[in-house]
């Protein structure tokens, strides 16, 4: 039983430990950043400003994408363009509700181009996964995760029970 009481830190550690490590360029990729929560006044969360602010820093000379609906992708343009003015307008995904939407919405407005995700520390490694089943060539560079890593650790893990239990579910059906 402390075996298993001891998995889900010892995963969310090496999730953090993994993520914290990609600080990719953008050396000719299309940066592309994962949506988050936005307040009910359509006010980005913590998390995904500092998914903006790390995206802004790499100062892309193409558009961006930004991928989320439920009012993400209009709240990070919203904040593109009042803190990164002088950056190409960004082109938005407004329709992804999940991880591996971002990816087909994603591919379905740019092909396959090499790119580059910007997102959460945590959320890097899933990222990684959903885009490279539909782009070759995929790069991420970490936003660091606000609050309590540890929290938002198990909703990560969730998401990978989900994202794996769907999968599981598309493969049975004929």
């Amino acid at each position: 039983i402390a075996t298993l009481a001891l998995m889900p830190p010892l995963a969310v550690g090496a999730l953090l430990w993994w993520g914290r490590r990609q600080r990719a360029t953008l050396d000719g990729r299309v940066l592309v950043v994962l949506g988050a929560k936005v307040g009910a006044d359509g006010t980005p969360s913590p998390a995904l400003t500092r998914r903006l602010t790390v995206a802004a820093t790499l100062n892309p000379t193409e558009p961006p994408v930004f991928c989320g609906g439920s009012g993400e992708a209009e709240a990070m343009a919203t904040w593109w363009q009042r803190h990164a003015p002088h950056a190409p307008a960004p082109r938005l995904d407004r329709a992804s509700t999940t991880t591996d939407e971002n990816a087909q919405h994603a591919h379905a407005l740019l092909g396959d181009v090499a790119v580059l995700l910007v997102t959460d520390d945590l959320h890097s490694l899933r990222a990684r996964a959903a885009f490279r089943a539909l782009f070759t060539d995929v790069a991420l560079h970490h936003a660091r995760t606000p609050g309590v890593p540890w929290r938002n650790g198990i909703r990560e893990l969730g998401g990978w029970a989900k994202r794996y239990l769907r999968r599981a579910q598309a493969s049975r059906r004929p």
